[in-house]
């Protein structure tokens, strides 16, 4: 799929993440973070129907299944527990390319047992433009959207979805 802005990007993975997500979400924000090193949530880390959202940085408690890629900037995240899942936010710019950047989230889902769905398309070129894709796991209960929009000098990119606190397989 070809995505034309990034605000309708995120305006679509914030609804399908978790609606009302960043009620509450903190104003100051916070040293940019990077990489994948982040805390597992489990379901003691997140009230169910509570909502934490953090602009600025990663939160404490969004599960290290959510990728974030190396040398990235964290602009926003939020975590809410819904049921046995959790449903998560976060969002970053970066100075990779568009496809390369794509590519990372993907071999990174993939190595923690998600597979993309069929589909997408490659970037139009130029500013504004964009790509996305959906990742799920055996069973459909766990799906993450990626989306990776080029701003020029950067790319923003935003994973959202729902995920279980700790994933045994």
């Amino acid at each position: 799929m070809t995505l034309r802005s990034f605000p309708a990007t995120a305006a679509l993975l914030a609804a399908a993440a978790a609606p009302g997500l960043l009620a509450g979400c903190a104003s100051t924000p916070t040293a940019a973070m990077a990489g994948p090193a982040v805390p597992a949530a489990s379901a003691a880390d997140v009230a169910v129907g509570s909502a934490s959202a953090l602009a600025g940085g990663l939160l404490p408690g969004v599960p290290g299944v959510v990728p974030v890629p190396p040398a990235a900037r964290v602009t926003g995240s939020a975590v809410q527990a819904r049921g046995g899942l959790l449903a998560v936010s976060v969002s970053g710019t970066s100075t990779l390319a568009v496809r390369p950047l794509l590519d990372w989230f993907t071999a990174r889902l993939r190595s923690e047992g998600f597979t993309a769905a069929p589909g997408g398309s490659p970037p139009a070129p130029g500013a504004g433009t964009g790509i996305g894709t959906t990742f799920s796991r055996p069973g459909g209960r766990e799906i993450l959207l990626v989306a990776v929009a080029d701003r020029g000098g950067e790319r923003s990119w935003s994973v959202g979805g729902t995920v279980a606190p700790t994933h045994g397989g």
